[in-house]
């Protein structure tokens, strides 16, 4: 299911997978292959909503897929009370660039 579109039908599931809205495209096969699937837009606002619908609604996994900078501010908020587990799906080589690994140091670390 795509939760983001459903936010009031979910509640008790085991693995949310946070998919970046530049994917969204991918939505639905994300969803097929590893359950509900959380479309985010990249904010610090949509980053705080997030981190209060997975606490209220006790969810026990999340899986990030690829990097975007507010998803520090949610490892930060929810490392300590579930597992946090991170894709990345763009080639590897992208990896070594400097720009990469200068704007996406901290979030290798955190995940």
């Amino acid at each position: 299911m795509i939760v983001s579109d459903n936010k009031d039908l979910i509640y008790n599931i085991d693995t949310l997978v946070i998919l970046p809205e530049e994917d969204k495209d991918k939505a639905e096969i994300v969803d097929y292959n590893f359950g509900d699937v959380y479309v985010f837009k990249s904010s610090l606002k949509e980053a705080e909503e997030l981190i209060n619908f997975i606490k209220d609604n006790n969810i026990k996994e999340l899986v990030l897929i690829d990097y975007r900078l507010e998803y520090e501010k949610i490892c930060e908020n929810l490392k300590d009370k579930m597992k946090i587990y991170g894709i990345f799906t763009k080639e590897l080589a992208a990896l070594s660039t400097e720009f990469y690994s200068i704007q996406h140091d901290g979030a290798i670390k955190l995940l």
